[in-house]
Parts: structure tokens; C-alpha cells; sequence
């Protein structure tokens, strides 16, 4: 069952995949649509438990990854 997303996390994701191109290409292949699938969920639940404000610090924990 595909779940509601919300535009705030459609548009997380979107950006999230175009920033996955700093990353190897054989990784991409390999881990790519699996990278995107957690992100998605996670950014997902962090929207879920208190909106805008999660998302934040959600993404500068992504992009310290990154």
C-alpha cells in the first residue's frame, strides 16, 4: 500500500536524488534506488512527528553524511 506523501518530503526526496550524483556511479547503480527508498521513510517519519521543524535537522544530518 503506497503511503500519502507530503509535498515538503516529495520535494526532500527530489533534491535528494539529484545530490546522489556526487556520489561513484557503481554505488549509484548498486545502492542508489535502496539509498532513496530509507531516505524517503526517514524523512517521511521525521516529518510525521513535528512537520517543518524535523526536517531541518534531518538534512543537515544528510548533507554531513554526504
Amino acid at each position: 500500500m503506497a503511503r500519502f506523501l507530503p509535498r515538503p518530503v516529495r520535494l526532500s526526496v527530489a533534491v535528494y536524488r539529484l545530490l546522489l550524483v556526487v556520489y561513484p556511479s557503481v554505488h549509484r547503480q548498486t545502492y542508489g534506488p535502496l539509498v532513496v527508498q530509507l531516505f524517503r521513510d526517514l524523512c517521511h517519519d521525521a516529518y510525521a512527528q513535528n512537520g517543518l521543524l524535523n526536517l531541518l535537522p534531518f538534512w543537515v544530518q544528510t548533507l554531513s553524511d554526504l
